[in-house]
């Protein structure tokens, strides 16, 4: 999965055009609004509007075309910052400029005049500084503009837009008054005029309006507020005495330290290069490149005897973390994918001097973001929700959080960085948005109803129903019938990993499968697939946290238990396909799919029926259902159909990903499971979840799986 770390992208102009249109609003099309400033009562068409959104000066200079509609309306700025609203025959500048180069809200508001004659004003004309009035008038407008087209940001104008928002009513000066950074519907909705609200803060532009306006920009750049580390390297040191990882005598107490970290593609890198991203006496994280120039990740302590070197990229954010768990082990995590885990007895870090980057060195300048340090081992599925967002200050085992998108500040010590000669400093690192992104990195074009939940989601609802999340399984449930089994095979795909390793591994996996059964025993059905028959149809839900949505209706046809259950089981089945391949989609394309096997149900509830023992552990049961209903998708050579349905709209190379798709599940076939729990370790919520309704087969069994079974 594609994960950033906190960032916003802006429209921008592209760079060396002369003559350039930065953003190009629902092309020729004209909106529903009269920018004219005359109001029409023959046709009960008043001229009021509002148009506004966040802009910055890429410089103290900067000048040029706000925006423009139909050549009625026009905001510019001069080289002072004063901003002039051009409404007709009418120019209405501002009292106070802008004159920095931060962000700021602009907007124009138009209220008509509604006095009788002889009076002659047409109307209000009121222009807005971050919710601030910075001049106001009543105007006449004689003469309206003529033109055609909406345009932010006119002839290569130095300007950066995050949102833009066009409303058909004036709105009043306490909406205007609150504006929200970013947000271009904020305090507002279609039954309050909202027409169109441009969106550029979230990668590809779009309307966030119900109306779904095109928008075309010319240029995107993605801005991350960061920490430079300077060439050659830098040291940050944290002045807490409360963060000392690791430290004291004897072993070392469990920690963990986790964060973001970005290697620039240019310069090219060059051999034998050191970026220090966290230091603490003998314990080191860096990044580093070999003879060869090939940039890798890892950690040394005590010596670079211990250093374990994963293969980074260039060019993209890098999610890294280290969990040491107060004995023996210590684990090194990219991207939330365990990288290494070793087996080691450290030196203790009794003289600790915890910094951030380090003066050893060598290399170019990068950066780093979100960077925290805890006095607990996190697991793994706790290092993935950090990594995803949630905030690390809520955690009472967090000693320090350097977000490092302001300022150099610790928000859970209050203390800053000492930075050493002045070698590091809060920045923002500035990359394009690709033509790769025109559709967000997983997310398919429609998700044709509900969204899939993953188990990041359902390990969060979990918790909010007070399920625990956190404690490991104790020996006694690894020993239960439910775990025991399961852990013997899951033993046998981890034996060439060192033992502590491979425990914690089993452990997550385990631990995620309880927290889906859980879950489903609570009677909590948000993320899973449920039917029903209404009247002569039957129905399939599938649960959000809103409650349930149709997704499945077989119109005039009644389906049996057993067949109910079946198409449930194959749901819960596919679902886990499409977790295997991190693919965000949707309950109704999940459904579109096993409808896809409706003929094969037969064949599936026998396949299902068989593939089991009563003797067999509960998860033993949902691992080999998997593979009896994966198994006869590839029999029946329905891979490609139903693989196709779950990534339709999707980002992905559709052709790459059923080539895969169909390597992989005839890979899965093949080696008799030997692969899912690979592919699946932080799918084992779904899996607990077919745990439950592999448990809910009809007793006594309907007909046809009494004849199945003969």
């Amino acid at each position: 999965m594609s994960n950033n770390p906190i960032r916003y992208s802006t429209a921008c102009p592209a760079t060396g055009a002369s003559t350039n249109v930065a953003t190009l609003l629902n092309a020729s099309q004209t909106f529903p609004v009269n920018f004219s400033g005359v109001s029409d009562p023959t046709t009960n068409n008043p001229s009021t509007f509002t148009v506004g959104g966040w802009i910055r000066r890429q410089s103290t200079s900067a000048a040029g075309t706000v925006f423009t509609v139909n050549g009625q309306l026009t905001i510019t700025m001069d080289s002072t910052g004063v901003l002039t609203a051009a409404l007709g025959n009418i120019q209405l500048a501002s009292e106070v400029p802008i004159s920095d180069v931060n962000w700021h809200y602009v907007a124009v508001t138009y209220m008509p005049s509604y006095m009788p004659a002889p009076a002659t004003e047409t109307g209000f004309l009121t222009l807005y500084i971050d919710g601030l009035v910075v001049a106001e008038e009543e105007i006449n407008v004689t003469t309206p503009g003529q033109g055609s087209g909406c345009y932010l940001g006119v002839n290569a104008a130095p300007l950066e837009f995050i949102s833009w928002t066009i409303w058909s009513e004036a709105l009043p000066s306490d909406v205007i008054g609150a504006p929200q950074w970013g947000d271009p519907t904020h305090g507002t909705t279609a039954a309050d005029g909202l027409v169109a609200a441009f969106d550029f803060a979230n990668g590809p532009a779009k309307d966030l309006s119900i109306n779904n306006y095109p928008v075309s920009v010319a240029a995107q750049s993605w801005h991350t507020p960061s920490m430079l580390v300077n060439s050659g390297g830098g040291t940050a040191n944290i002045a807490s005495t409360n963060v000392n990882p690791g430290g004291g005598t004897g072993t070392p107490a469990a920690f963990s330290i986790l964060g973001w970290v970005y290697i620039p593609s240019s310069p090219s890198l060059q051999a034998n290069a050191v970026y220090p991203i966290f230091t603490n006496g003998n314990l080191t994280l860096r990044l580093s490149t070999d003879a060869n120039s090939v940039l890798s990740a890892g950690f040394a302590w005590p010596t670079a005897t211990n250093v374990y070197q994963t293969p980074v990229s260039t060019g993209e954010w890098v999610h890294w973390a280290v969990t040491w768990d107060g004995a023996d082990t210590a684990t090194f995590y990219l991207n939330g994918i365990m990288a290494s885990a070793l087996e080691l007895t450290p030196t203790a870090i009794t003289t600790p001097a915890p910094a951030l980057a380090g003066s050893n060195g060598t290399a170019g300048a990068y950066y780093l973001q979100g960077v925290s340090i805890w006095s607990t081992c996190l697991t793994q599925g706790s290092v993935d929700q950090y990594m995803l967002g949630a905030d690390p200050t809520k955690h009472s085992a967090c000693v320090a959080n350097f977000a490092l998108l302001t300022d150099l500040g610790d928000s859970v010590n209050g203390n800053k960085l000492n930075v050493v000669n002045n070698s590091c400093q809060i920045t923002e690192l500035i990359t394009p948005v690709t033509t790769a992104e025109a559709v967000p990195a997983m997310e398919p074009v429609a998700l044709e109803g509900p969204r899939l939940l993953l188990a990041q989601d359902l390990i969060a609802i979990a918790k909010k129903n007070g399920i625990d999340v956190d404690t490991p399984l104790s020996e006694a449930e690894m020993a239960g019938p439910d775990y025991a089994e399961i852990g013997k095979w899951f033993d046998g795909l981890t034996a060439q990993l060192p033992a502590k390793a491979a425990a914690r591994l089993k452990n997550e996996f385990l631990r995620n499968a309880r927290i889906g059964l859980e879950l489903r025993e609570k009677g909590i059905k948000a993320g899973t697939f449920t039917m029903s028959v209404e009247g002569g149809d039957t129905v399939g839900y599938y649960h959000t946290e809103a409650g349930p949505q149709e997704v499945y209706r077989l119109t005039g046809t009644v389906l049996t238990p057993t067949q109910q259950w079946a198409i449930t089981v194959i749901f819960d089945v596919i679902s886990l396909i499409a977790s295997m391949f991190g693919i965000v989609t949707a309950g109704a394309k999940v459904t579109k799919a096993v409808g896809i096997l409706e003929p094969e149900i037969s064949q599936l509830i026998t396949a299902i029926q068989n593939a089991y023992s009563i003797s067999d552990s509960a998860l033993m049961k949902a691992q080999k259902v998997s593979m009896a209903v994966l198994g006869t998708i590839y029999s029946a050579n329905l891979t490609y159909t139903v693989i196709k349905e779950i990534v339709t709209g999707s980002w992905w190379s559709l052709a790459f990903t059923i080539t895969n798709a169909v390597l992989m599940i005839a890979a899965l076939v093949a080696s008799s499971g030997a692969l899912i729990a690979v592919r699946v370790l932080q799918m084992g919520v779904q899996l607990g979840q077919l745990v439950h309704d592999l448990q809910k087969m009809p007793t006594p069994p309907s007909p046809e799986l009494a004849a199945a079974s003969s």
